[in-house]
């Protein structure tokens, strides 16, 4: 069996989205017949971990871990110079890296690598990378600028890039690349399809709320809204900015009821409040952003895979039996809440329909096990 060792920052001791991707993306690797090994961390010590055994096979202390911003900054360092001393010890026949900030150390992991003969394949999580990088600081995008530097050193080192965004044209950096779809978790569980009878509509938005994410739309439109229909809005997730706390201040001064916010919640406890709501939300705010083609947001997919319909603005090429779903504007204008009324009108005439297709579609389309045959 073929050996893979996955390059990527999880903590062990943290819940998240993005461990739940990595896990996904390791299972999605495994069924395609791979050995699979990863880096796990918690309190300045790094483990290689046995994905298929779930076992510790190794770990090393380093002792700047209390250091501020290690977690931004020296753990890259630390985590590379671990996993040089992997290698030393294992050879892979594969080895996947999703991009983090390259420091000059890793030139000397790329070359053990192909000493070893290993394949080495690059993760773009988001392209182009200007986009995501218009919301960073001054220090941050100084790291960013230098890791840069450091990727085109290594580039010649690099197998393929996997790039996730806009059509790269199977090149970037000059080397070999291919885009791939965003993957999504296939243990998510099926949301309860149960619709609430009475004259209430229960939207639900998750995620790391940022301004880019759009929300405040939700809160000018239901501010707007006349109708008869009662709407509660629950938006889940621990703020990165000042978007919450100005959200909350818009409701205040609306005397606005029944939008929640609630902090980051996992497993049994977020599943409860999906089967409790009827709509979910997608990212509103990609123009914030200056994305107005293509869709690589994971929470769409999670969405889908759980079987909730959901409001969107930007779709990843969807195929026509989505066109159920409900699409708005890219832009800053109110979401109109008597449209929501009228969607939610028709995913009730068979809301247990309208789910399955959603989640079928998921297990197609946005497997990792799907997105990675023939491609490692």
């Amino acid at each position: 069996m073929k050996k893979i060792l996955y390059v990527v920052r999880i903590f062990s001791n943290k819940n998240g989205n993005l461990n739940s991707k990595f896990f996904s993306q390791m299972d999605g690797m495994k069924k395609n017949g791979f050995d699979v090994y990863y880096l796990s961390y918690e309190n300045g010590i790094f483990n290689l971990m046995s994905f298929n055994d779930d076992i510790c096979l190794f770990k090393k202390k380093y002792i700047f871990h209390g250091f501020y911003m290690y977690d931004n900054t020296k753990f890259y360092i630390d985590m590379i110079n671990f996993a040089c001393s992997v290698i030393n010890k294992i050879s892979f026949d594969d080895i996947y890296i999703r991009m983090f900030p390259f420091f000059s150390n890793i030139i000397a992991f790329f070359k053990k690598a192909k000493t070893n003969d290993s394949k080495i394949y690059i993760e773009i999580p988001t392209y182009p990378k200007k986009k995501e990088r218009s919301r960073y600081g001054v220090i941050r995008n100084a790291f960013l600028k230098h890791s840069d530097k450091v990727e085109k050193r290594i580039s010649k080192y690099v197998t393929s890039y996997f790039i996730i965004g806009e059509d790269c044209k199977g090149l970037y950096n000059s080397c070999h690349a291919i885009n791939i779809n965003n993957g999504v978790s296939p243990f998510l569980p099926k949301k309860n399809t149960v619709i609430n009878s009475e004259k209430k509509i229960k939207l639900i938005a998750v995620g790391s709320i940022s301004f880019w994410h759009g929300y405040d739309r939700l809160l000018y439109g239901l501010n707007e809204y006349l109708g008869d229909y009662e709407f509660e809005i629950y938006i889940v997730g621990n703020g990165t900015d000042n978007s919450v706390k100005n959200m909350k201040s818009y409701i205040e001064s609306k005397k606005m009821r029944n939008v929640f916010f609630i902090k980051s919640l996992y497993n049994e406890e977020l599943d409860e409040l999906f089967d409790k709501c009827d709509i979910a939300i997608d990212t509103l705010g990609f123009f914030r952003k200056g994305i107005y083609y293509g869709n690589t947001s994971l929470k769409s997919r999670e969405y889908m895979m759980r079987g909730i319909p959901f409001i969107y603005t930007l779709d990843d090429n969807y195929s026509d039996e989505l066109s159920f779903l409900m699409k708005i504007d890219n832009d800053n204008t109110p979401v109109d809440f008597k449209k929501v009324v009228s969607y939610y009108e028709l995913l009730k005439s068979d809301y247990s329909k309208y789910s399955n297709i959603l989640r079928n579609y998921a297990k197609k389309a946005y497997s990792w096990e799907n997105i990675y045959k023939n491609k490692l």
